[in-house]
């Protein structure tokens, strides 16, 4: 007898949670939202890993690339960024001194002809503009100092006299045809 009560119990349960959902009253569907909806995905900009170059028997240059030789291997993003804006790191900047390549460098397809240094920590969002993070530059190391850019060593790497020997850590750096790249605008 009690088999048949629960048999029973089961079906009308059954017919009423289709009855429910049948009318509306109750929904099992995932809400999608609309794009205006949707939270914003924080703004990224564009970095370079640091790395003295130790090997080119000491001529002084410094070598800051995409993926650089850190332990992480983090790859960059020209296109949409890399790192989140509101993270501290140093500023790589540049100055061009119209140097040739050293003789003795590796990677000579990267060398920019300047000079490359890096600022104090500073999170990329406080640029505003590509004016606002040339300003940070020169006020650190001259006027005629300026944010390096992704395309100064040819794209992917830049090759320049300096010192950035903070090899495990990242920096900000420009790009100039990539407006979803940086963390400032124009």
């Amino acid at each position: 007898m009690l088999d048949v009560l629960h048999t029973n119990t089961i079906r009308i349960l059954k017919f009423a949670f289709v009855i429910i959902c049948y009318t509306g009253a109750f929904s099992v569907s995932a809400q999608t939202l609309t794009e205006a909806e949707k939270p914003a995905a924080p703004e990224k900009g564009l970095t370079f890993a640091l790395n003295p170059i130790p090997s080119d028997n000491n001529i002084g240059t410094a070598f800051a690339s995409c993926s650089g030789n850190t332990t992480s291997r983090k790859k960059c993003n020209p296109y949409q960024g890399d790192t989140v804006c509101s993270v501290e790191l140093p500023v790589l900047c540049f100055k061009d001194i119209n140097e040739p390549v050293p003789t003795m460098m590796r990677k000579q397809q990267y060398w920019s002809g300047g000079i490359i240094a890096t600022t104090p920590e500073v999170a990329g969002s406080k640029f505003e503009t590509i004016d606002m993070a040339n300003r940070f530059c020169a006020a650190q190391f001259g006027k005629e100092w300026r944010i390096a850019s992704f395309h100064d060593g040819g794209g992917w790497a830049i090759a320049a006299y300096g010192n950035v020997s903070n090899h495990k850590k990242r920096a900000w750096i420009d790009i100039k045809d990539q407006p979803k790249g940086t963390c400032w605008s124009r």
